[in-house]
């Protein structure tokens, strides 16, 4: 999946389903979750500052007031995703399932943007060292197709 910021929301740009296996969530391209409640929402985080991330949480609370996320809680997973370069996410979206995202850098001039990959989390879990270097050789491409190989 290819998502993107959309203000306080994570949107999905691009979802790729398997088709031979069912879908275990109705993830689709254009759905919008709320940008703290998400492994790419996650990601997007940690490109901003601080305090920005403060703000927007705080935004985020005041519009899902049934869905409020803890500050403290975003903050100990953006640190995953700028100590390690991804972070996985376990039944978050929906039950048994997992992601595993990644910040993608910048497609357009002011959007940013992560890929990320969801399974069942016993798959994702077996799986996991392949897929964080799968999505770092994607991004890897990307970046040369984008920004050229010698900028």
């Amino acid at each position: 999946m290819l998502a993107e910021q959309s203000g306080l929301y994570v949107r999905y740009v691009n979802v790729i389903l398997n088709q031979q296996r069912p879908p275990a969530t109705q993830t689709r391209s254009g759905l919008l979750r709320p940008i703290g409640s998400a492994a790419t929402g996650w990601c997007l985080l940690s490109l901003q500052p601080d305090a920005e991330i403060g703000r927007i949480v705080r935004d985020v609370n005041k519009i899902e007031a049934h869905n409020r996320i803890r500050l403290q809680d975003i903050k100990a997973r953006i640190e995953e995703v700028r100590r390690y370069g991804f972070v996985v996410s376990r039944n978050s979206v929906a039950e048994g399932i997992g992601v595993v995202a990644m910040p993608f850098g910048y497609l357009l001039p002011g959007r940013r943007f992560a890929v990320g990959i969801g399974a069942p989390i016993a798959r994702l879990d077996r799986r996991l060292s392949t897929l964080v270097m799968d999505l770092k050789q994607c991004a890897a491409s990307w970046d040369k197709l984008v920004v050229g190989p010698n900028d």
